[in-house]
């Protein structure tokens, strides 16, 4: 008998059943109340996301367009290399603005500066930026080494160097731009002479430049008058 009663439950009394169902009526008010409280932080989430998702776009809209296509040209040369180059007239006027500053210091630079080491390079893009009159003119001062002659090669030499800084660069009217800059000739072992010049640069922007010069001018400018010269003290 001892062992027919192990193998058999005891039954469970008014009071302990009472409080079990209490316990468990607890627990699942418990785990609503949880499980509310979690749906309206979901809510609030979804609701910062969205807010945050329509700011983000309508500033993406207000900037739209994001992209400009512009026509690029591209060469491919006989070794397989190839070389792109871009429509000038198809950039945004404020690009083609900084384009044409750019082009027109980069000219300055060139032709008034000098060192030996890299003078070829700035004899090449000078003369390519320049228009046959200005050119030959260019040229012809450069080249010169006969006696009085005030070309670089011949004052500087191996001996020095000319280096230029912008003050400023404006333009006056179209296509005509004034450009004052410093002009410093260091002498190897004397102190170095600054002065201040201006330069007029006269240009226009050419469309059939060759693909090999855009490389040296992208925005294909070319001065058609230059006149240069030393401020007064």
């Amino acid at each position: 008998m001892n062992a027919d009663m192990k193998n058999t439950a005891l039954p469970i009394d008014n009071e302990r059943l009472a409080a079990y169902f209490q316990d468990v009526e607890s627990f699942q008010a418990t785990e609503k109340r949880t499980a509310r409280r979690w749906g309206r932080v979901g809510w609030v989430v979804a609701g910062v996301s969205l807010a945050v998702n329509v700011t983000l776009a309508g500033a993406i809209v207000m900037i739209l367009p994001l992209e400009k296509l512009v026509p690029a040209f591209i060469t491919v040369k006989s070794d397989g290399t190839t070389s792109t180059t871009m429509n000038f007239n198809s950039l945004p006027s404020n690009e083609k603005a900084a384009m044409t500053r750019a082009a027109i210091w980069q000219y300055v630079r060139a032709r008034e500066s000098y060192d030996f080491a890299d003078a070829q390079y700035r004899y090449d893009v000078a003369s390519l930026m320049s228009n046959p009159t200005v050119q030959g003119t260019y040229q012809s001062w450069f080249l010169d080494k006969g006696p009085g002659s005030t070309s670089p090669q011949v004052t500087v030499g191996k001996k020095g160097q000319i280096s230029v800084a912008m003050v400023s660069l404006s333009m006056v009217r179209p296509n005509v731009a004034l450009v004052r800059f410093r002009r410093t000739v260091t002498m190897y072992g004397s102190d170095p002479q600054t002065s201040t010049w201006t330069a007029t640069v006269g240009f226009e922007n050419v469309a059939t430049l060759p693909v090999s010069a855009r490389l040296a001018d992208p925005s294909g400018l070319i001065v058609t008058n230059y006149q240069a010269q030393k401020d007064s003290p």
